[in-house]
């Protein structure tokens, strides 16, 4: 047997020796070590699955890394341990012998290959994810609760910031919106208010003026002497036209201005008050021209037939003195309602005078006639008969100068008043 002595410091633990004489075998090279460790490894960081109990849980993959990181010292430390007991074995007391050739280039080679670090090998991938669907249980439903007492329960700012009350901003832009349009349409309806307030003076002022023309032809019929009776009957619907259509003109005028609101312009409004005014006028003077034809209508109709008995005889039997006597009583009593019912009138208060006086006379003068007949009185008789026929006439030459005096009157009257409803139309068209 060859005795080695060792040629460095990493031979000085005698394990050359021992190899030296069979008593170890000899020491592998770095490949296989590190092959040993790796199949070793595998076996201490991954045992087989056969081995791991039935009853232990499966993990995540993130347990898995988790525990593979854990064990990551404790494998290392295990490598240390097997590289040691490779390197390091103990004499079993049979010394043994060996015929081979040490080679100290070769066993410090390997020596060196073998206290190289090791560097473990990664760990595994973790185990794929469970497949199994887990089952989430749904969460617990409470009773509803209601949007005051949730209100009722947080606090004021919490309410305030919590929601935004869009009831109150459609409120206000409703508002704001009817603001707007009622600053824009309320002007807008005064005017046309105003307008037809306009449209009604005029329409009636028109309807009067053009009715003046068949006003004159009446008042032509009603003045004149020895008109027909027909004429006389015709002017009757034309004086009550015209008292109708003043009328009108009255009753337009005395409808009230259009209200205007606060802060409206009502400047249209104010510019009808001197057209409302001059439409009354207008129209009571309508009214007015309308009633003093109808009093001329009566002078004109009701005086020639006043005391009107016929051709009264001289003498006369007792038989026609009795149906005289009837006569004269009717025309007394019908001339008395027809004195009483004369309408008062400027130009025809003389007429009214002297037929009130006539006709007290003729109720005197009835019953001097009726005796004068009875006593046969003849030249008495023909005095009184003269008598009537007088106040007759000087009656109705009063009331035919009277008729002449109202026809001028009343002819100019129209032609004025004809002019003032034309410039008070054109003052209605006038904005």
């Amino acid at each position: 047997m060859t005795t080695k002595f060792p040629d460095d410091a990493n031979d000085g633990d005698g394990s050359w020796f021992l190899e030296a004489v069979g008593a170890t075998p000899p020491t592998p090279t770095g490949a296989e070590s590190l092959a040993e460790l790796t199949k070793e490894n595998e076996v201490v960081l991954r045992p087989a699955a056969a081995d791991l109990p039935e009853s232990e849980p499966q993990q995540s993959p993130d347990s898995d890394a988790d525990t593979a990181r854990s064990k990551a010292p404790q494998d290392t430390a295990t490598v240390a341990l097997r590289t040691t007991q490779i390197t390091t074995s103990s004499f079993d007391g049979d010394p043994g012998t060996t015929n081979a050739t040490y080679d100290r280039s070769a066993r410090s080679s390997k020596r060196q290959t073998t206290t190289r670090p090791i560097v473990p090998p990664p760990p595994p991938p973790p185990p794929p994810a469970p497949t199994a669907t887990a089952v989430i249980p749904e969460p617990p439903v409470s009773a509803p609760v209601e949007s005051n007492q949730v209100d009722a329960e947080l606090a004021r700012p919490l309410r305030s910031k919590r929601s935004f009350r869009w009831p109150i901003v459609v409120v206000l832009v409703l508002l704001i919106a009817a603001v707007a349009a009622a600053a824009i349409w309320l002007p807008q309806a005064t005017e046309s208010e105003a307008l037809s307030v306009r449209q009604s003076y005029y329409d009636t002022t028109a309807a009067v003026r053009n009715h003046l023309p068949a006003t004159q032809t009446a008042l032509d019929a009603i003045t004149t002497i020895d008109s027909s009776p027909e004429s006389l009957t015709a002017s009757i619907p034309i004086i009550a036209t015209l008292d109708g259509l003043a009328f009108d003109m009255e009753a337009a005028a005395a409808e009230p201005l259009p209200s205007v609101l606060p802060l409206v312009p009502k400047g249209a409004i104010d510019a009808l008050e001197p057209l409302q005014q001059q439409t009354a006028l207008l129209g009571v003077e309508g009214t007015q021209m309308a009633s003093r034809l109808g009093n001329s209508y009566i002078y004109r109709t009701t005086i020639p037939t006043l005391m009107d008995v016929g051709n009264l005889p001289t003498s006369a039997s007792t038989e026609t003195i009795n149906t005289i006597s009837v006569t004269l009583a009717t025309s007394l009593s019908k001339d008395a309602a027809t004195v009483a019912a004369l309408p008062a009138d400027v130009t025809f208060d003389v007429v009214r005078e002297e037929a009130v006086a006539s006709h007290a006379r003729y109720t005197d003068w009835q019953s001097e006639y009726l005796a004068a007949l009875t006593s046969e009185n003849t030249e008495l008789a023909l005095t009184l008969v003269t008598e009537l026929d007088g106040m007759r006439v000087s009656l109705n030459a009063s009331n035919a100068a009277a008729l002449g005096a109202f026809r001028t009157e009343v002819d100019l009257w129209i032609v004025t008043y004809a002019g003032q409803l034309e410039a008070h139309m054109a003052a209605l068209t006038q904005s």
